[in-house]
């Protein structure tokens, strides 16, 4: 029941979102960073992203020898205007690295900060650098 109600109060933050004038827009084809938290709309279309969280981030530390260099994994909400909202789960190091939603392709570049031995990130500190496309 708990997970029914998020994912409704989920899909209406997606249609309410942040005022327009909060709210950044971004050009299609070319890298943007969305922090975490954060909502943009892509110029010239219906399509807003919101960067729920970092579901994973089990990246190997800098200076830090691992055998294996980790995952982030990044949990977006995709709306368009009279469609049902998706969820787009990405990945830095595992697949998918992107994913369709809608006409649209979403691709996950990059995610910062970068994990120092010692240190902890914040949620909040954490950006994703995108980029999307028309397919």
């Amino acid at each position: 029941m708990k997970s029914a109600i998020f994912s409704l109060m989920l899909a209406l933050s997606a249609f309410v979102g942040p005022c327009g004038r909060d709210q950044r827009s971004v050009a299609l084809n070319q890298e943007f960073t969305i922090k975490a938290g954060e909502t943009i709309s892509l110029a010239g279309t219906r399509l807003t992203i919101h960067f729920i969280e970092v579901a994973e981030d089990s990246r190997c530390p800098e200076n830090v020898k691992c055998v294996w260099a980790g995952n982030g994994k990044v949990v977006l909400l995709a709306s368009l205007r009279g469609r049902t909202p998706g969820k787009v789960n990405l990945n830095t190091m595992l697949d998918p690295k992107e994913s369709m939603y809608g006409d649209f392709d979403i691709k996950l570049l990059k995610l910062d900060p970068y994990p120092k031995q010692g240190s902890n990130i914040r949620k909040g500190d954490y950006g994703a650098t995108l980029v999307v496309k028309r397919k």
